[in-house]
């Protein structure tokens, strides 16, 4: 039987959001230390684009927090306050995660994302490339890299990633179509 988190959890994911926002509400106000239940709320209204919502939840998510270690809304809230356009904010928060989470190339990419519309191409470029040596599937970071490599300049070696992001997303492709690894 699933627990009642995951089961609100199932839910976000089939994007029954009102059905999982009322079990994340019931689920915080039986345990309103677990920094957790907050967070899957915020990716609720993260989801639903319901973003000052959203912040408020990965906010209190982060306050809950620093009792437990729990540092996972920082990625989050700071795509949020990128998007918004708050970028020494969301600096700030990349920074955290990435003290948290060093491994982790999702986060190297976003602030290597965050950085290039920050116009700090050289950070960017390294933060990219890091992703990239972190998970060198990561095809994504790829055309990330290359359009970061082109808004610096660097036209040659942009090119290069270009070509391999291409080649990269085509095998991907080729391997989702029907019939393939029968």
């Amino acid at each position: 039987m699933l627990s009642r988190a995951n089961l609100a959890l199932a839910n976000l994911q089939a994007r029954n959001f009102v059905v999982a926002e009322k079990m994340f509400l019931e689920i915080i106000a039986q345990q309103p230390e677990n920094p957790l239940h907050q967070h899957n709320l915020g990716r609720l209204y993260d989801q639903r684009r319901e973003w000052p919502k959203a912040i408020v939840c990965y906010q209190k998510a982060l306050e809950l927090g620093e009792k437990t270690g729990f540092a996972g809304s920082h990625l989050p809230l700071a795509r949020i306050l990128s998007r918004r356009g708050e970028m020494k904010a969301a600096g700030e928060h990349f920074d955290a995660f990435l003290k948290a989470h060093p491994n982790s190339w999702e986060g190297r990419h976003e602030r290597g994302l965050h950085r290039t519309r920050n116009k700090e191409y050289a950070a960017a470029i390294a933060d990219l490339r890091s992703s990239l040596e972190l998970d060198p599937g990561a095809h994504i970071a790829m055309k990330s890299l290359a359009d970061a490599l082109r808004a610096h300049g660097e036209l040659e070696e942009a090119e290069t990633w270009a070509k391999r992001y291409q080649a990269a997303d085509r095998e991907a492709t080729r391997d989702r179509l029907p019939g393939k690894g029968e």
